[in-house]
Parts: C-alpha cells; sequence; structure tokens
C-alpha cells in the first residue's frame, strides 16, 4: 500500500499525459498543438528540478572535479593551469526556464532572451564549492559558453549575483556570429594554459561534436570515453542538447507531428 501511495503521482501524471495524448496527439493528424511536444518533456523537469539523484550527480562531477584537480596541483606544469567550464546546465541552473516553455506550451528558446536578462540563474549543488577551491589555488578559471556576446553583462551579473570567483569580462568567453561550436575557443586557451579539466553537460563542451548526427556523435565518444572522470566531468542535461538534435535528425523545423513521429521512432521497446 506504502509503495503504491509513493507511485501515485507518477501513476497520475500518465494517466493525464495519456488521455492528453488520446485527445489531441494522433501524429496521423495534419497538425499537432505544441503541447504534445512540451508535455513529454515534463519528466524530464520534474527529474531535473526535485530528484534528490540529480543533486547528488552534481555532487558527484564536482567532488571528483577536486579530487583530479588536487592530483594536478602536485605536478609540475610549464603552462598556468585552468579549468574550463560550460555554464548552463553545468554551473547556472536553468531549468526554471524549461518549465516555463512547458507551462506555456512553448519550444526551444521561446522566453529565452527574456531569462538571461533576469539574471535570476542560481548555481548547481557544487559548483560554487568546486569554483571556489579553484581560485584559492590560483587555478584560472573560464566561462565557455554560447550565449551571445551581447548578453555578456547580464550574465556577468548574474554570476556576480551568486559570487562565483573571476566573474569578470576576459573569463567569460561567449559566441560570437561567425563562431561554430567551441573548439576554436578551447584551441586558444590550450595553446596560453594547462587546462586540466572540461566540465560541461553536452558533448560538444568536450570535443568538436557540433552538428553531428547521433551515430556519429556515439561513435565520437567512444573515441574519447578514457577521458570522462579524467579530464572531462560530464554532467546530466535530460531536458534539452544537441542529444535532441540527432533524435530529431536536426529537423528542428519540421511540423509538430513529424517531431512527434521522429521522438516515437528511436525509442526501443523491448517487444
Amino acid at each position: 500500500m506504502k509503495i503504491l501511495k509513493s507511485y501515485m503521482p507518477l501513476l497520475l501524471l500518465c494517466v493525464a499525459f495519456t488521455a492528453s495524448s488520446n485527445n489531441h496527439c494522433d501524429p496521423s493528424r495534419t497538425e499537432l498543438p505544441a503541447s504534445c511536444l512540451t508535455e513529454q518533456f515534463a519528466m524530464s523537469v520534474l527529474w531535473y528540478q526535485n530528484a534528490a539523484e540529480a543533486r547528488a550527480a552534481f555532487y558527484q562531477g564536482y567532488q571528483l572535479g577536486k579530487l583530479r584537480l588536487e592530483q594536478e596541483l602536485k605536478n609540475k606544469s610549464e603552462k598556468p593551469r585552468a579549468v574550463v567550464l560550460d555554464l548552463d546546465e553545468t554551473v547556472l541552473d536553468d531549468s526554471p526556464h524549461q518549465a516555463w516553455l512547458i507551462k506555456n506550451q512553448s519550444f526551444l528558446l521561446d522566453g529565452w532572451d527574456e531569462w538571461v536578462d533576469m539574471a535570476a540563474a542560481e548555481a548547481v549543488p557544487g559548483a560554487i564549492d568546486f569554483l571556489r577551491f579553484a581560485d584559492e589555488n590560483g587555478v584560472t578559471i573560464f566561462y565557455l559558453s554560447d550565449r551571445k556576446q551581447s548578453q555578456i553583462d547580464v550574465t556577468l551579473k548574474n554570476l556576480r549575483r551568486i559570487n562565483l570567483p573571476q566573474a569578470k569580462k576576459e573569463n567569460l568567453l561567449l559566441k560570437t556570429p561567425e563562431m561554430q561550436g567551441k573548439q576554436s575557443r578551447r584551441d586558444a586557451l590550450e595553446s596560453q594554459y594547462d587546462v586540466v579539466l572540461y566540465f560541461g553537460d553536452n558533448l560538444a563542451d568536450f570535443i568538436d561534436s557540433k552538428g553531428k548526427s547521433q551515430a556519429e556523435r556515439n561513435k565520437m565518444m567512444e573515441d574519447v570515453q578514457q577521458e570522462f572522470g579524467q579530464r572531462f566531468i560530464i554532467f546530466p542535461n535530460p531536458m534539452y542538447g544537441d542529444w535532441y538534435g540527432g533524435i530529431i535528425d536536426g529537423q528542428f523545423k519540421a511540423k509538430n507531428n513529424e517531431l512527434y513521429k521522429l521522438r516515437a521512432s528511436k525509442l526501443t521497446p523491448f517487444k
């Protein structure tokens, strides 16, 4: 009985979702409402915002990062040491934006600029402690993000509001219009620094996987799998990322019913 009660909220959500799907999410329809897509993200956002396991994964990643950095600090280095971190869903928790998308039945980047301008994102668990440790040990911190250059001031405002160390323009590397991915910025940093750790929630935070297919991304990850837990620290993000582009074969502008079918086609049921 206790087990049934503990699963009741999830069962009710599933029943509600199923009823909703039966009523208006038939992919054979010419056009599906946006809610058919956004509702599918509800469980991932609920997990990210509420699950103890989600918080534990961040603590685990940053505590592992601290152990690896302590090891590296014992070695000699000809270049100044640095750590490089993605921002969104690596240092900053932007899940309120994802929750807003679901509640407003919007998709992708709707409302993103407004959220960024609020400078309201909090730090993910473990991030502040790790960054302070790196700063106290003379390690240069770079925040490497694909946010737009026009968002540099509000992003710095956000970093400073939550008291992150080295929140300066020279340490915040945002994307310019001509950039494709992050590799050129990583290469520039590695020419001047001994980058001992990379942190991110997306494969492209570590290697040049931007725009690759799902099969290509999986192959590229396997080629560098020995780096994870060593030089690469990756965090879970079931809400969005390049993985989703692979799921829908890059067809972001497809109609809702086609996206719905693409998602369903990538599921692997047991029978």
